[in-house]
């Protein structure tokens, strides 16, 4: 089975270039996904870095806790501390889903980039 039109200019070129756009689409992905991680690595350090200072300043209060009264504010202090961490956690959690859906929607956009630009030279 010989066919010429695979030795054509025209062909060798759409092929070209169809590698060079799938070569720029896999380094767009790849940075991408760098800023993705990135993101998601700076919002945890934040996350972290909240948690510890909560967790510093109810230390603190811990030790100057002298007496059942003031042991006592403490112990409503760490539960109002608790649920300000859950909270920062939720919304940590929706942040991170945030910015996962909108980086599997850009993959996805690239994808589809990508299939578009192969259908014409396989048709």
């Amino acid at each position: 089975m010989n066919n010429t039109a695979f030795n054509t200019t025209a062909w060798t070129d759409a092929v070209t270039g169809a590698g060079r756009d799938l070569q720029t689409a896999a380094l767009k992905a790849q940075t991408l996904n760098f800023d993705t991680f990135g993101t998601l690595l700076g919002q945890h350090f934040d996350m972290l870095s909240k948690q510890s200072e909560a967790a510093l300043a109810f230390g603190r209060e811990a030790l100057a806790a002298r007496d059942a009264e003031s042991a006592n504010a403490l112990i409503s202090k760490g539960i109002a501390t608790a649920r300000s961490q859950a909270e920062a956690a939720l919304a940590h959690g929706r942040s991170v889903a945030s910015t996962l859906n909108r980086h599997a929607e850009a993959m996805q956009n690239l994808a589809e980039k990508q299939v578009a630009q192969v259908k014409p030279i396989k048709g």
